[in-house]
C-alpha cells in the first residue's frame, strides 16, 4: 500500500484502503449505503465473523444485506491480507442466510436418526403365564433369559414383559413356578409375540403321597368284655 491524501492506495485492487477500525456498527453501515460494491478496507479481527444488528429503517434495507454479507465473508480476513477487495456479491449475502438452516435441518436429521436407533435397538418380550388344567393365570412366575440370568416375574393377572437388548441370534427363556413344571422356550426374532405360556403341575413338587395299608380289627377276651361292663355300670 502507498500513502495518499485520503488514506492509503492498495496496488492490488487499485482503490483507496479506508480505515474501518475506529468506526462503529452503525458508521460502518451508514458508509457501505453510500458506496458501490467494490470496497478496500481496513477492519480488526474482532469486527469480522460475528452477527450485526443495525437499526431498521425502510432506506437501509440494501445497507442490512451488504453488511451481513461482509461480516460473514469475513471481508476475505484483512487481517492476513493487509488490504483486500471485497465483493459484497447477492451471491454472498444468500450464503451468509442459508448457512444456519442448513445446518440446523442436518441436526434435526441426526437427532431424529439417533432417536431411530435407540428405539430400535430393544426388544420387548411380552407374554402371559397360565395353569394348564384350569387356565387360571399365574402369578410369581419367574422368566429368565437362560445365557444372562437377565428376568421378571409375572403380575397377578400373569402378564409379564421383559425389555432385552436387540440381537440377531435365538436364546432361550426359561419359565419357571413353584409347584409347576419348568419349561424352556426358543425365542427368535420371527417368533410371534406375545407368548402364550400353559404350565403344567408337578405332583412330587406338591408334596403329594399316597399311603396305602391294611386295617385289622381283634376281638376282646372274656375278662376284657367283663371289665368294661362294670365300668359301664359304676
Amino acid at each position: 500500500m502507498k500513502p495518499k491524501e485520503s488514506g492509503r492506495f492498495c496496488d492490488s485492487c487499485q482503490k483507496t484502503v479506508v480505515d474501518f477500525t475506529t468506526m462503529t456498527d452503525q458508521q460502518i453501515g451508514a458508509y457501505f449505503s453510500n458506496q458501490p460494491k467494490n470496497v478496500c478496507g481496513r477492519f480488526t479481527a474482532g469486527q469480522l465473523n460475528r452477527d450485526v444488528v443495525l437499526a431498521q429503517n425502510a432506506s437501509n434495507s440494501v445497507l442490512k444485506q451488504r453488511w451481513l454479507g461482509l461480516m460473514t465473508a469475513g471481508l476475505l480476513s484483512w487481517s492476513s491480507t493487509q488490504g483486500q477487495s471485497t465483493q459484497l456479491s447477492e451471491q454472498s449475502v444468500l450464503i451468509g442466510k442459508r448457512i444456519t438452516p442448513e445446518l440446523s435441518a442436518k441436526s434435526e436429521h441426526i437427532d431424529q436418526h439417533e432417536t431411530t436407533v435407540a428405539k430400535d435397538s430393544t426388544w420387548v418380550i411380552e407374554g402371559k403365564v397360565i395353569a394348564e388344567t384350569d387356565k387360571a393365570p399365574l402369578p410369581g412366575v419367574y422368566i429368565i433369559v437362560k445365557s444372562t440370568q437377565q428376568g421378571t416375574t409375572t403380575d397377578a393377572n400373569g402378564t409379564s414383559k421383559l425389555t432385552l437388548p436387540l440381537q440377531d441370534d435365538q436364546f432361550i427363556l426359561r419359565v419357571m413356578g413353584i409347584g409347576f413344571v419348568s419349561q424352556e422356550i426358543e425365542i427368535n426374532p420371527a417368533r410371534k409375540l406375545p407368548l402364550a405360556i400353559s404350565l403344567a403341575e408337578d405332583s412330587v413338587a406338591l408334596g403329594q403321597v399316597v399311603v396305602t395299608g391294611t386295617v385289622c380289627a381283634r376281638k376282646p377276651t372274656f375278662f376284657k368284655r367283663l371289665k368294661n361292663r362294670l365300668r359301664a355300670s359304676r
